[in-house]
């Protein structure tokens, strides 16, 4: 991570700030670049999808995305056209995998997936209904791998922030 993303990463961390707020904070930590540069820097990190913008007249706020946010902002991108009945056992993979938790009702709502198609997929025993939660009935091999796939598509060319 550049040293410039570091910084402002750590200046958002707390609150959204807006350009001004950004640039008397990076010159209190020693980098002093011109506004339009900055500005110019900003959009780029948001047009990356690591910044939120808000506009809030005159000025604009910036904030962090946050890793759940970006998961599901690239996942929603890439399971355009793929069939729900076979999103919906590698989302759950996914979620598991990179986000660490179980997969909610919420997650499959956020992606899409009707609730017909969960209650299917749990008639069949492809996946488990666990309180709320979902998990896969067995460990198929063919689901492993289009999640990877996806995986892979999510995370091509994505700035790791630590």
């Amino acid at each position: 991570m550049s040293s410039l993303l570091k910084e402002i990463s750590e200046i958002l961390e707390k609150n959204q700030k807006s350009i001004s707020g950004i640039s008397q904070e990076l010159r209190k930590r020693g980098y002093d670049s011109h506004r339009l540069i900055l500005t110019g820097y900003l959009r780029a990190l948001r047009d990356m999808g690591i910044l939120k913008e808000v506009s809030r007249p005159p000025s604009k706020l910036y904030s962090p995305v946050s890793v759940e946010e970006l998961f599901f902002s690239r996942l929603e991108s890439l399971s355009d056209g793929i069939d729900a009945e076979d999103l919906l056992p590698v989302l759950i993979l996914l979620v598991n995998s990179f986000l660490k938790r179980e997969c909610t009702i919420g997650d499959l709502r956020r992606v899409g997936i009707p609730q017909e198609t969960v209650r299917k997929l749990v008639d069949s025993d492809v996946i488990e209904e666990n309180g709320g939660s979902y998990v896969l009935s067995h460990h198929d091999l063919a689901y492993y791998r289009i999640a990877m796939d996806i995986a892979g598509e999510m995370f091509s060319g994505m700035v790791v922030r630590y």
